[in-house]
């Protein structure tokens, strides 16, 4: 039964991991900031942690706050003028 909660709480973090860089909004690497690289690593590391400390409900509310970030950082960063 706790390899199965394993597999379990795994797949959902692939998930929440992959609609995290879904969202971002990037089609290839050629595209990223190094901003967008940054946030990409920090929401794989984030992603991974359930897997050793078994709490996947506080590292996807992680990973969904730094994606939030970025988006918003991301908005606001072409949305100011050229001076």
């Amino acid at each position: 039964m706790e390899i199965l909660t394993y597999i379990v709480r795994c797949l959902f973090m692939l998930l929440v991991a992959w609609a995290a860089i879904r969202s971002i909004g990037k089609k290839s690497i050629a595209e990223m900031t190094a901003y967008d690289l940054a946030a990409i690593i920090l929401i794989a590391n984030i992603a991974a942690e359930p897997l050793v400390y078994k709490i996947s409900s506080k590292a996807a509310i992680g990973v969904c706050a730094i994606t939030l970030g970025v988006i918003c950082i991301g908005w606001l960063w072409w949305s100011l003028p050229c001076a």
